[in-house]
This record gives C-alpha cells, sequence and structure tokens, in this order.
C-alpha cells in the first residue's frame, strides 16, 4: 500500500464488500477523521490510566462534531458511540 490511509481505506472497502470497516489505531483514526473517511466512533473507556501512547485526538486541526448515539456502563467499562457530523 502507497497511496496512504484513503487508499487502504478505500481497499479495505472494496474487499469488505456489505461489511463494517473498522481502523483501530490513534494515527490511522487522526488521518481518516478530517478526509470524510470515518462515519462512526467508538470508545471504550476503562479505570485505567497509562500514562503514555498516542492520543487519540491529538493532532485535529479543526474540531469535529460527533453527535452520541449509544452509552453501555458495565463494571469493566463504559463504551461510548458517536456518530460523525458532516
Amino acid at each position: 500500500m502507497t497511496d496512504g490511509v484513503p487508499g487502504a481505506i478505500e481497499q479495505a472497502k472494496d474487499v469488505a464488500g456489505d461489511k463494517v470497516v473498522g481502523l483501530f489505531g490513534a494515527t490511522v483514526m487522526q488521518q481518516a477523521l478530517p478526509l470524510g473517511l470515518v462515519d462512526e466512533i467508538r470508545v471504550h473507556v476503562i479505570g485505567v490510566l497509562l500514562g503514555g501512547g498516542t492520543p487519540l485526538f491529538a493532532h485535529l486541526d479543526a474540531a469535529i462534531g460527533l453527535e452520541r448515539t449509544s452509552v453501555l456502563a458495565t463494571r469493566a467499562a463504559t463504551h461510548l458511540g458517536f456518530r460523525v457530523l458532516r
């Protein structure tokens, strides 16, 4: 894959057909969000602070609106779903 995140996502969608394509990792998400390539975001929050890693939304140039679509709180985690507003 030499044409970056947009090409990789397009190829994944072609292969997936009717199935959902998931993006994992902060740097991929930071590239795909501003390009309008993300329809939905799911965030899973657990009760542990690691103090390291790549922040999921640290390098966005502009605000991106989200609409909360789901919240599920369990003993282990809180699961949040958002639709990306365009």
